[in-house]
């Protein structure tokens, strides 16, 4: 009898400590597979929150967006918006015939930045640039068309727009006053929209040297540049100086 004692004793005990295992291995499982809800942009923490090690909500959660959560959303809804027509002629204004621009792309998840010179063709709404072939910027937008582009206006030109006084008396507004307006004065179109890359055998690609009005040899160009036709889809223009006009220095356009 004793001897068949000894044999349970074991065999219990590996009983038990491979249930109180599963139970353990259960609770973690529960405990990982715990849906964790989706927030809003700029939501606050509540106050009954789990206590967490992070600071960053974003590891746990999925953000989401309202579409009126961002700082520029509040402002468009400010009063003083433009019509399409009269944004358009102004952002014509602006941004003149040709302009330095910067380029945004992405492949992969992998962003981009870089320089690039795009003409504006105000009739139909699109912009052309000339590019050596073979380039990274070309190769990343035959890859994926959806690109960005910002352009503002250089510090240099507001100093020509406000000249400030060498002296006290020789305008109503002070020296310091002046120069304070000065610093806050920024003008810049952002935008978004599809880029399309084409050859000299592509039948817009004198469209585009006719809007681009290169300074090389033409032949040259079709040899070894590609050309690319942006067509904005929306396009953020900020502008100071509206504030003088008692319009919103946010406008936006959309094709």
């Amino acid at each position: 009898m004793k001897k068949f004692i000894y044999f349970l004793i074991p065999l219990f005990m590996s009983m038990l400590i491979y249930s109180c295992s599963v139970k353990s291995t259960t609770i973690i499982v529960e405990e990982t597979e715990e849906d964790v809800p989706d927030i809003l942009l700029g939501a606050e923490m509540p106050e009954d929150h789990q206590e967490i090690e992070t600071v960053a909500c974003m590891e746990c959660h999925t953000i989401l967006v309202d579409a009126t959560s961002t700082a520029t959303q509040r402002f468009l809804q400010r009063k003083g918006a433009l019509d399409k027509e009269a944004l358009w002629k102004e952002i014509v204004e602006f941004f003149g015939g040709r302009q330095s621009t910067v380029l945004a792309t992405t492949i992969n998840n992998e962003p981009y930045v870089t320089t690039i010179d795009f003409a504006l063709d105000p009739v139909n709404k699109v912009m052309y640039a000339l590019s050596e072939k073979g380039t990274r910027k070309l190769a990343q937008m035959k890859m994926n068309p959806k690109v960005a582009l910002e352009y503002h206006q250089p510090r240099e030109e507001y100093s020509r727009l406000f000249r400030c006084p060498k002296t006290e008396s020789d305008s109503e507004i002070s020296l310091k006053d002046c120069q304070e307006l000065r610093t806050k004065i920024f003008r810049c179109l952002q935008m978004r929209g599809d880029a399309r890359v084409f050859g000299a055998d592509d039948p817009q690609f004198e469209e585009g040297l006719r809007v681009f009005k290169a300074s090389i040899d033409p032949e040259m160009i079709r040899r070894g540049m590609d050309m690319t036709c942006f067509t904005p889809k929306e396009i953020l223009f900020y502008d100071y100086l509206r504030k003088d006009r008692d319009l919103n220095i946010f406008q936006y356009w959309e094709r």
